[in-house]
């Protein structure tokens, strides 16, 4: 895993207040619109950097992401705000420390087992709680490209 940049905490920070806003603007249970979320277009465009979501505002993502899967009344449950926005900061800094994917981070942790972690992950630093979840989800915990240069050149005897 990576030191995450201040720009990722700002990205972050912006999925945890699209989490949150998603009580006010979606008519979508919270599980459902987690899962739209982390496998929509809005995600794929965080996960290459978010330049270009400096304008759009909260709200107008969440119509987005309703948008692009036709809106439902499909869930009825609702998280809190407090759980939505740790939640959408929590995968956004996972996929940050770790390179996954939005996609990749939702389907190792749903929604609902995020959910589950809240009383005993919330009050970690969010370093702390991906490195914890890293462990119990078997994610890496270095990059992959570069432990497998590692290991060939120890295979073939070059010091890097």
């Amino acid at each position: 895993m990576r030191d995450v940049t201040e720009a990722e905490r700002r990205l972050c920070s912006l999925q945890g207040r699209v989490f949150e806003a998603s009580l006010e603007f979606s008519e979508a249970g919270s599980a459902v619109f987690v899962r739209r979320f982390m496998n929509s277009d809005l995600a794929r465009r965080l996960d290459a950097g978010g330049a270009v979501l400096e304008t759009a505002t909260v709200g107008h993502m969440v119509r987005e992401v309703d948008g692009q899967y036709g809106g439902t009344g499909y869930g009825s449950a609702r998280f809190s705000a407090g759980e939505l926005h740790w939640m959408g900061y929590l995968y956004r800094y996972l996929c940050c420390a770790t390179g996954l994917s939005s996609k990749a981070a939702y389907r190792v942790l749903g929604a609902r087992e995020l959910r589950a972690l809240y009383g005993p992950y919330h009050a970690l630093d969010p370093a702390q709680a991906v490195a914890e979840l890293a462990v119990a989800k078997g994610i890496s915990p270095y990059d992959d490209i570069e432990h497998g240069v590692r290991v060939l050149a120890r295979i073939r005897g070059v010091a890097i």
